[in-house]
């Protein structure tokens, strides 16, 4: 098999595309908020720009997102082709209920801590199962390539034969821990662009 060919694809998107997005900023449809972010040093509030429909920052409507534009994308195929088919999923925010935890230890908080395991993997795996997909997932952090690594992957996956479809998720949600690390970096700036 040479070539791979894109059936379906769905966006869901905060931020829109770049032409959205300039036209919203424009006319001012644009939520301007901060981000509280904690680390050794203390608590800083960073500027945040998004369109109202923001993903809370919550586990579940994380999950229902990600499992609703997965099925969006998997309505067309038949319960055998669904078999046939692996869901792949890039994010730089694989392990964001670790978050919790590490806030806890800088603000030397004593409370009790879940070991629930909530990240995007463990959600990909839910999904599958509960959209008849086959049950082998892959979740790709890479960073600022983890939804192109993924395409590449799924491409990688269909040419050798191993499955006939394969879905790609791209999933980004705030994360504090990214965004201590750019702060300890000295890459954040606090003031917002006017």
């Amino acid at each position: 098999m040479d070539r791979v060919y894109f059936l379906n694809s769905y966006i869901e998107s905060a931020q829109g595309n770049l032409e959205e997005t300039i036209k919203r900023v424009n006319q001012g449809n644009v939520y301007t908020g901060h981000k509280s972010v904690h680390d050794l040093n203390g608590s800083i509030e960073v500027p945040y720009f998004n369109f109202k429909n923001e993903v809370p920052e919550d586990p579940q409507a994380i999950f229902n997102l990600l499992k609703e534009s997965v099925k969006k994308v998997t309505l067309q195929l038949s319960k055998t082709e669904k078999k046939r088919t692996a869901l792949i999923v890039g994010t730089s925010s694989a392990d964001y209920h670790l978050i919790e935890i590490m806030e806890n230890i800088v603000l030397n908080r004593k409370q009790k801590l879940l070991s629930e395991k909530r990240c995007i993997d463990t959600y990909a795996r839910r999904i599958a199962k509960e959209l008849g997909l086959n049950d082998f997932t892959m979740t790709i952090n890479t960073a600022c390539t983890s939804s192109a690594n993924a395409i590449i992957e799924g491409a990688n996956l269909i040419k050798s034969g191993i499955f006939d479809h394969i879905v790609v998720a791209g999933i980004e949600i705030f994360s504090k821990m990214t965004t201590s690390g750019f702060n300890a970096l000295s890459m954040l700036s606090i003031d917002t662009i006017k």
